[in-house]
């Protein structure tokens, strides 16, 4: 029971579309035709229309079930990651490079997992020496 509260809690528990509400109260049509998501969508600096970080719960639970609540990291030798710890949400194309928010473009990673592949893609992180 108690996984059930913290599944809920992270993924949220399914809506009903604004479509099947609108049937289901009676209603001809929806007079919005935008979603939630929709909603969040903000024109970056170029006016392209980037998509902001945030990532519905509906593809977050299906990732969560996709990847069967584990890393999907497989190494090189095929060898998939076992752990089942500090899970994180990973684009598969990069975020920064405009990668969506899609079932298809996000896995689960572990956190030194995510970090490698970031690490593949933007190169070591580089801090700054102190100033003192």
């Amino acid at each position: 029971m108690l996984h059930k509260e913290v599944e809920a809690a992270r993924f949220g528990r399914p809506r009903e579309s604004s479509a099947r509400k609108a049937k289901r109260q009676g209603a001809a049509s929806v007079s919005s035709g935008t979603t939630a998501y929709e909603n969040r969508i903000r024109p970056g600096a170029d006016g392209a229309g980037l998509v902001s970080r945030y990532i519905p719960k509906a593809i977050k639970r299906a990732v969560w079930y996709r990847d069967r609540a584990q890393c999907a990291f497989v190494s090189a030798s095929g060898q998939r990651c076992v752990e089942r710890d500090f899970l994180e949400l990973h684009h598969v194309h990069p975020y920064a490079l405009k990668g969506p928010a899609t079932v298809a473009n996000i896995a689960l990673r572990c956190r030194t997992h995510n970090a490698y592949e970031a690490e593949m893609v933007f190169g070591a992180r580089r801090i700054p020496p102190a100033s003192g």
